[in-house]
């Protein structure tokens, strides 16, 4: 059961998120609105496409590879930050494209590089795929909210569904920017609080296995193809190529993302390692929400929701602009 200063924390952060992204609530250009009117400075987007990335989604099934294989799930991590190196000679190409084409989306490429049907199937896969992360991280969210309170799966549905909307349709892509630096900030401070309480029995973390190599060369390869992958696929970080202001920005804000990144990784490793040492024998897809549950002290159930929320809507208000974008950006038709 919820005290009552959990539901205070609760409460804090949906005003917090909705008051800063209800402030952008006027009157933009096409171009305002869609990716900032390309002049996103360099924390900013670091920030925003870190946050996009860790969903409510990420967080069960990162922590139940760390359950199942231990510290060799940081591979994945490491994946994603050499994606990051080789996205980079690519987004370095493709900002050019997109100051010069005035490129808004991931499928204006396709549409202005490869023709109409290139860019109708790339828009087409877009949505289907935004559409369905949006999906996994209200799954995933619910889940995990179920376990720590009476909310049920609509009614969080529900909750995030309205906030977002609320301010995504008046703030657009500066709303976005700006409520996922908040939750990206509290997702890294919450993150540090919640690896300190779980650990600060020494004891738990006495026979973990810190072994990087535990599992098979093609468990390593799979995992940091898969990690590798993760960013040339992320139509949202096409759009925080276009948006940035320049290509040294560009270079600094994905260095930074990739610092941030792995440092979210560690902090994931860590939990993860104390529950897979703490129990025994539970299901690895719920190790994260049974692990929680049971080791936080009383009363640091609300820390633990807003991190939660903050990753689903960090991710979720992401994916639904990006969506609405691809089909209303209204570019792809003038591309030729």
């Amino acid at each position: 059961m919820l005290s009552a200063l959990d539901l205070l924390f609760i409460a804090s952060y949906f005003i917090l998120i909705l008051i800063v992204g209800l402030c952008f609530a006027r009157k933009e250009t096409k171009e305002d609105y869609l990716i900032g009117g390309r002049k996103l400075k360099t924390l900013s987007s670091a920030f925003t496409i870190t946050a996009s990335k860790v969903g409510g989604g990420l967080l069960l099934t990162y922590t139940a590879l760390v359950y199942v294989y231990g510290l060799a799930a940081l591979w994945f991590f490491m994946g994603i930050v050499f994606g990051y190196v080789i996205f980079y000679f690519f987004a370095k190409k493709l900002k050019k494209l997109s100051d010069q084409k005035k490129y808004y989306t991931l499928p204006d490429f396709f549409f202005d590089q490869y023709g109409k049907l290139a860019g109708y199937i790339a828009a087409i896969i877009v949505f289907v795929t935004m559409f369905g992360w949006v999906i996994v991280n209200f799954i995933g969210g619910a889940k995990i909210l179920e376990n720590f309170t009476t909310i049920s799966f609509e009614t969080s549905t529900a909750l995030v569904g309205m906030v977002i909307l609320a301010y995504l349709l008046v703030g657009g892509f500066k709303a976005v920017v700006k409520t996922d630096s908040i939750q990206l900030f509290g997702i890294l401070i919450l993150f540090i609080l919640m690896v300190y309480l779980l650990v600060s029995n020494p004891t738990v973390l006495h026979n973990a296995d810190f072994n990087l190599f535990s599992i098979s060369i093609g468990s390593i390869i799979s995992f940091f193809l898969a990690g590798v992958l993760f960013p040339m696929a992320s139509a949202e970080l096409w759009q925080r190529v276009y948006a940035v202001k320049d290509e040294q920005t560009l270079k600094k804000s994905l260095i930074t993302a990739s610092a941030l990144y792995v440092t979210i990784g560690v902090f994931l490793l860590f939990i993860g390692l104390v529950i897979r040492n703490s129990f025994i024998g539970i299901d690895p897809d719920n190790s994260l929400i049974l692990g929680l549950s049971r080791l936080l002290p009383s009363g640091f159930s609300g820390l633990a929701i807003v991190v939660f929320y903050s990753a689903i809507m960090s991710s979720a208000d992401t994916f639904l602009f990006t969506a609405n974008a691809t089909f209303n950006s209204g570019h792809s038709t003038q591309i030729k």
